[in-house]
This record gives C-alpha cells, structure tokens and sequence, in this order.
C-alpha cells in the first residue's frame, strides 16, 4: 500500500533523529510520528511525501542547507511533484471542500491551497492512506482517501518503549 504524510509529520519524524541516543524524547507527537514510520517500514509499504510539502518543510532552512535536508527527506519518502493530474484532483477537492457545511470548512485559505495540492500528490502517485495530526487536513484528504491522524502505539510494547527512550 502508498501512504503519504503531511509537513507536520515529516518534521517530527526527522526530529525524532535528530533527538535519538540522547535520551527519552518527550513530545509524544514526535514519538508518534516514529511509530508511524516504523509500522509502514514494517508493512513495506510505499511513503509518499509530496513536492509542495517539501517546499513547506524547507522554509526555516537557509538555501544552502536546502541539498542536505532534501537528501534526508529522499532516504524516508518518494517525493513526487504536482502534475497535470493532481491539478486536475486539486480543483475537484476545492470545489467539493466549497461544498461542505461552513462549520467543517476550518482550513485557512493560504494552508487550503498547499493541503489540497499535497493530498492531490499523493492520489496521483497512488496513496491510499493520508497520516495527519491536523483534522482540518485529514477532513480534505478524507474525501479521495482514508485518512488518519498519528498512531499512538505500533501495537508492541517493547517496540514502542524504545521509539520513546530515543534508541530505535
């Protein structure tokens, strides 16, 4: 199966990294994001982490340090870009998101845009599955896929005491 994440994850994961050997690392959602990575290892499943989110987790990096994290990015995800067909999807899940109840439109126009773009991405490079701890996004990915928010345990105990002591 192709799963793809949003920006949010993608940054925790990394994080989760960069934090490893140094200790337990507190901030469940980084914690979450490696079990999230660690279950789709472990179902050999595809991990789609689109071209426009790419753009979105490079913003705090200077343009010389863009090569390293797009580097690091690559060796967790296939990055593939927005294309004619996932405009195609992006118009199609604006104008179906436009529908919604205006109590379920909670997205902000600017973060809109780049969501949809995302989740079209990763429709067209397959993924079946979209991972999110944002509801307003999983509420738009939920429309062409399923969508989920982080995992909170990979379903093994000693598997996830070492995700959280910082040595997986």
């Amino acid at each position: 199966m192709t799963c793809a994440v949003d920006t949010m994850i993608a940054i925790w994961a990394l994080k989760y990294f960069e934090l490893r050997g140094k200790g337990a690392i507190a901030d469940d959602k980084i914690v979450w994001s490696r079990m999230l990575l660690q279950l789709i290892s472990d179902q050999k499943d595809e991990l789609v982490f689109p071209a426009i989110a790419v753009a979105e987790y490079l913003v705090p990096f200077e343009p010389k340090d863009h090569g390293v994290q797009i580097s690091k990015l690559q060796s967790l995800f296939f990055c593939p870009s927005f294309d004619i067909r996932a405009a195609s999807i992006a118009a199609d899940l604006l104008r179906r998101y436009r529908k919604l109840p205006a109590d379920e439109q909670v997205v902000k126009r600017m973060q809109l845009k780049a969501d949809i773009q995302i989740i079209a991405t990763a429709k067209v490079a397959g993924a079946q599955r979209f991972y999110s701890h944002d509801n307003g996004c999983r509420k738009i990915a939920s429309l062409v896929m399923k969508a989920e928010d982080l995992p909170t345990t990979t379903g093994k105990f000693h598997l996830d005491q070492d995700i959280r002591d910082g040595t997986l």
